[in-house]
């Protein structure tokens, strides 16, 4: 018997995968077994996050682990009644890269509470998912280095950056930045000012190289219930949203560096909550994953 996460399943056969629990409303992160019986080859137990008692359970017969796997889910919600999923799963990760075996990936990731994980545990943050999912896909990865703060608008980071007085460079770096900007009711070309010079010192910490850099949207938190209460117009917030992202995605194909549109993701949290951390405002551990999921294919490309 096995007993772990979810999320960790792909170390067991690639046989189910976080993104089909989201596709079922559940959370990829709470408990689950594994085990084997006569009739199934194998059974997994999902917990209910609001009990002790495992409410669902899924099975899977016939699982080859070479190219794409065909597996037959039976989902039981407590009841005799089954309902079969057919689910293709992708091939098998990608051979190693043709770089050197002593070279060390190195990240640098800079941001705000979006990029430290805030509410959510550090290796659950999408620079520490990125960089274990980098590792199974045979790169030999250090630990990102992090300069990101919760509240933290495009002048603190510019000042924080400045205060670090890195010397080192680094293989790739991220950068995620404005939503405080945003919330602080920032003049909007100040944002765009600071933005280009963050991109450009990105591009100088990513070894001058510009694919090497790549800059994410601003999430829209319009859909999180902190702003349901917070008193404030959540159109009006959906709006300004919109108009940094025009500005940061516009800037980053002028500059000639990687744009990742993950607000769309963010805007899934308003019909899915396990999207949320439990302060209701920031992501979870699932939704970073889910950018991710989007994030290192794009890594890799350029890398490569």
């Amino acid at each position: 018997m096995y007993r772990g996460y979810a999320s960790t399943t792909y170390k067991l056969g690639r046989a189910l995968g976080p993104a089909m629990f989201v596709e079922m409303g559940l959370n990829p992160f709470s408990e689950f077994e594994i085990t084997r019986t006569k009739k199934f080859k194998q059974l997994l137990l999902y917990k209910n996050p609001e009990s002790s008692n495992f409410r669902m359970i899924l099975y899977r017969n016939n699982m080859k682990l070479l190219g794409n796997i065909l597996i037959i889910l039976a989902v039981l919600v407590g009841c005799k009644k089954q309902e079969t999923t057919t689910i293709v799963l992708p091939a098998t990760p990608a051979a190693a890269p043709s770089v050197n075996p002593a070279d060390t990936i190195t990240y640098l990731a800079l941001g705000d509470s979006y990029t430290i994980g805030q509410s959510v545990p550090s290796t659950q943050s999408f620079p520490f998912q990125i960089t274990s999912q980098l590792k199974n896909n045979h790169y030999k990865v250090a630990d990102p280095v992090i300069i990101a703060q919760t509240g933290w608008t495009t002048t603190d980071l510019k000042r924080a950056i400045a205060d670090a007085n890195l010397t080192k460079k680094y293989s790739f770096v991220t950068l995620l930045i404005g939503v405080n900007n945003q919330y602080q009711n920032d003049y909007i070309n100040s944002y765009k000012t600071d933005f280009d010079d963050l991109v450009n010192t990105a591009i100088s910490y990513a070894k001058g190289i510009n694919k090497h850099v790549f800059v994410l949207s601003i999430p829209d938190y319009s859909v999180t219930p902190f702003a349901l209460t917070s008193g404030r117009d959540t159109a009006t917030i959906r709006t300004q949203i919109d108009q940094y992202n025009a500005i940061n995605e516009s800037e980053s194909n002028r500059l000639g560096v990687n744009y990742l549109n993950i607000t769309g993701i963010s805007r899934m949290a308003k019909t899915n909550t396990t999207l949320l951390a439990n302060d209701g405002l920031h992501p979870s551990g699932l939704m970073y994953l889910l950018w991710v999921n989007k994030l290192t294919p794009l890594v890799l490309s350029q890398l490569k």
